[in-house]
């Protein structure tokens, strides 16, 4: 890693520019889809090339690793979250929980898995892509090939996208790509599902080690 203040690498530059776009994008997340558009696709755009950016200027660092990752979670959680609110029907009380349970479930597993996945490979001093200890095939391509990981996050951000841009414009090509988004999406769930389930497999067999070296 180079030598410098972490604070300032060029990649960790970029995450913080990420932010800014994130928030002004909410900011015009109901009145204006345009700007709201462009600003959160920039900001999603950028998720790779602060990647490009680490490897680039050998600038990979702990704190860039953990940064990337809440941002892309917080990013999509906010999304999917004001998201919701353009979709639920507050006119028939028996079923306007359905959107809003739906979200918070997709934020919810979409933070957990992440979560157990990073403490169960290591915390802070490991990546939540490391696939030295995946056992499960799935998820080991998921991680090992760059293209894979691309396809299922594009897809799920693209799905999220184009729900937002078909409740402002109707369009048959806006309804087509939602369509073609929705089983990559539902893939990426999937994948969400057996990251979180091995990561909790993988913290109880450290619990079962505990329970060993304490009873020797």
């Amino acid at each position: 890693m180079a030598k410098g203040n972490v604070f300032l690498f060029i990649p960790n530059v970029i995450g913080y520019f990420r932010v800014v776009l994130t928030i002004v994008s909410y900011v015009f997340f109901f009145d204006d889809p345009v700007v709201f558009l462009g600003c959160y696709t920039l900001g999603f755009a950028l998720d790779g090339a602060d990647g490009m950016a680490a490897r680039y200027f050998n600038q990979c660092s702990r704190f860039g690793a953990i940064f990337d990752m809440i941002t892309d979670r917080a990013a999509t959680a906010g999304f999917v979250s004001m998201l919701s609110h353009l979709y639920v029907d507050n006119t028939r009380k028996e079923t306007r929980w359905i959107v809003p349970t739906a979200a918070a479930l997709l934020i919810g597993l979409d933070f957990v898995s992440h979560y157990v996945r990073m403490y169960s490979v290591g915390g802070v001093f490991a990546s939540h892509k490391d696939t030295s200890t995946t056992r499960n095939p799935i998820l080991k391509v998921y991680y090992s090939s760059r293209l894979c990981l691309q396809i299922l996050c594009m897809g799920q951000e693209g799905f999220y996208l184009f729900l937002y841009a078909c409740h402002f414009w109707s369009h048959p090509l806006l309804s087509t790509m939602l369509w073609i988004s929705a089983p990559i999406m539902a893939a990426k769930q999937i994948v969400n599902v057996i990251q979180f389930w091995e990561g909790v497999e993988d913290v109880v067999k450290l619990d079962y080690e505990d329970q060993a070296k304490a009873s020797n």
